[in-house]
């Protein structure tokens, strides 16, 4: 779904998390990778998370990059931060909600979404 430059706004409103975990058990995890080289969507699913009262993770990965790659991008949302716990001991992601870079982004639903809010200018 995130192949392009183009952003998939349907697949992360607020309504879709809920369907997507509705899908998962209980302890399940929502995997999202966010790369793109135009929008940061970090912060809408940030916003996201937290008006569902979800936790959210972020890591950014530069691991054999090429000179004209960029890092990649994935958001980890879960029911409860014990579920992701894990991927902060083990794996050094890091809490959204703690992230100032983050905050701000604003939340999207099936009725509102806006695309040019997420642009990296």
């Amino acid at each position: 779904a995130f192949a392009g430059d183009a952003i998939p706004t349907h697949l992360l409103t607020t309504e879709a998390i809920e369907l997507y975990l509705d899908r998962v058990s209980a302890r399940g995890v929502l995997l999202l990778h966010v790369s793109n080289r135009f929008y940061d969507i970090r912060p809408v699913l940030r916003a996201n998370a937290e008006r569902l009262g979800l936790a959210a993770l972020h890591v950014e990965r530069e691991e054999s990059l090429a000179l004209d790659q960029d890092p990649s991008l994935y958001v980890a949302i879960a029911r409860d931060e014990a579920t992701l716990r894990p991927l902060i001991v083990d794996y050094g992601w890091s809490s959204m909600r703690d992230s100032a870079a983050l905050a701000g982004g604003q939340v999207w639903t099936d009725d509102h979404v806006n695309p040019l809010g997420a642009l990296m200018w």
